[in-house]
């Protein structure tokens, strides 16, 4: 699971998790660090992927194209951060279906004769497969809704393993929300649904 960490020479906070074997480092912005607080997250806690997720898509959360991140000396070992026992796959994470980027991705319909399928292009894997691509939406606002229209509408013949992954991380966000809406309503309080983090300014929905 992802572990919230404080810096120790300046202030701020950023998360470590691991992602295919590699340790991550991801930067938090101030409104990111305030929504973590939100959930009752405090630094050394470990916290749900799926929330590091939303705070990527409205960019709260951040890699700065560092890569894998490297733990300070006095840091805790990648064992006691205890990834191993994370109940949600670290394959959950978007990834790039060819080279594994986590940066700027987008869900996209590859052309192959007649055949159509789903993927996840960074975009420098979008820029060498240009010609094949026809639709390209960017990850943060592919929801539940817009990624099972895209496979009716264009009739995907079939989805990649990392566009697999994403759907499912898409489908547990929408779960939990549900789950948090049902819980509302049986303890009588208010039924309106609402994102886990709200909208920033200026962000729009498709669905």
């Amino acid at each position: 699971m992802p572990v919230l960490h404080e810096y120790r020479d300046k202030v701020g906070y950023y998360v470590l998790t691991s992602i295919e074997g590699n340790i991550i480092t991801f930067q938090l912005t101030s409104e990111g660090v305030k929504k973590l607080f939100a959930t009752g997250t405090k630094a050394g806690d470990r916290f749900r992927r799926y929330l590091l997720y939303e705070l990527c898509l409205t960019g709260d959360a951040f890699t700065q194209r560092t890569g894998p991140g490297q733990i300070e000396s006095g840091e805790k070992s990648q064992e006691e951060l205890d990834f191993a026992k994370d109940p949600e796959p670290e394959t959950l994470f978007p990834r790039c279906s060819i080279c594994r980027s986590l940066e700027d991705l987008h869900l996209v319909e590859i052309r192959e004769g007649d055949k159509r399928s789903g993927g996840l292009y960074c975009a420098l894997c979008r820029k060498k497969n240009a010609m094949a691509i026809d639709t390209s939406i960017p990850v943060q606002f592919v929801t539940k809704g817009v990624f099972e229209r895209l496979i009716e509408f264009k009739n995907l013949n079939e989805i990649d393993e990392a566009a697999s992954n994403f759907k499912k991380l898409l489908d547990k966000a929408f779960q939990e929300k549900w789950s948090d809406l049902l819980e509302k309503r049986i303890h009588g309080k208010s039924t309106e649904q609402k994102d886990l983090f709200p909208k920033e300014e200026g962000q729009k929905k498709l669905v």
